[in-house]
């Protein structure tokens, strides 16, 4: 029961962002402006669904509320991409992301086309903003796919991207395990089977080569020195649009 409120207590994060920030800035009349980091699905524009609805997520409250006032930027990366849904049984365990009936995988851009253009250009660092150009024209990819409204873009979800490098040349940071006390991995023990699925939880395992969740978490939550990002490996060629 505490977990099912728990989870219908989320539904209110993006507004509490957007409150928050507001706040911050004493509703644009402080005269200061910020950069608010986070994730991409939470700085979305107005993406709707298939009977034309928003989904409201932090930028959408900015982008509809406050026109104007507020910039969605992304950095170009490789992107989760939704594939379909599955049936599950109803009373099997739920991650609190919603992600337990969804195939997902790790993309490039409209097939590496965007590594592609970018590549032409020497791969030189660069910022575009999206409004009438064939980046912002691409279709919409992201955490609301599997279900929006036609024709939905890039530009729908942001005003600009970001080009840093080639993502096979992006970082993933390092990792201290400072905080990786038992205290905190006996919580996560506990945690994992609430917020992952059987079939991750088995996958976490076999990618451990670990026999219990405790001895993957104890394999897992180690420091890390900053490194090249892995799931790189899992994205297809740069020329890929090409077949």
């Amino acid at each position: 029961e505490d977990l099912a409120l728990f989870r219908q207590s989320l539904a209110g994060n993006d507004y509490t962002m957007y409150k928050n920030i507001l706040s911050h800035l004493d509703n644009f009349k402080s005269g200061k402006k910020g950069i608010f980091l986070t994730n991409t699905r939470h700085a979305y524009k107005c993406i709707k669904n298939s009977d034309g609805d928003i989904y409201w997520n932090c930028g959408t409250f900015f982008h509809e509320f406050q026109p104007g006032k507020a910039y969605s930027v992304r950095f170009h990366n490789i992107n989760f991409a939704f594939e379909k849904k599955i049936e599950r049984d109803p009373n099997a365990p739920k991650t609190t992301q919603g992600l337990e009936n969804k195939v997902l995988k790790w993309v490039r851009m409209e097939k590496g086309l965007w590594d592609s253009a970018f590549a032409a250009n020497g791969n030189k660092p660069v910022a575009l903003d999206l409004a009438n150009t064939p980046f912002g024209d691409a279709d919409y990819i992201g955490n609301h796919m599997l279900n929006v409204a036609p024709n939905q873009t890039i530009y729908d979800a942001y005003d600009a991207i970001i080009f840093l490098a080639p993502v096979e040349q992006l970082r993933q940071t390092a990792i201290s395990d400072a905080i990786f006390t038992d205290d905190f991995k006996l919580e996560l023990e506990r945690r994992f089977p609430i917020l992952y699925t059987e079939t991750q939880l088995a996958s976490l395992l076999e990618n451990s080569g670990a026999k219990t969740i405790r001895e993957a978490i104890d394999r897992n939550f180690v420091a890390e020195p900053e490194m090249r990002q892995p799931l790189t490996q899992q994205i297809g060629p740069i020329d890929e649009w090409k077949n």
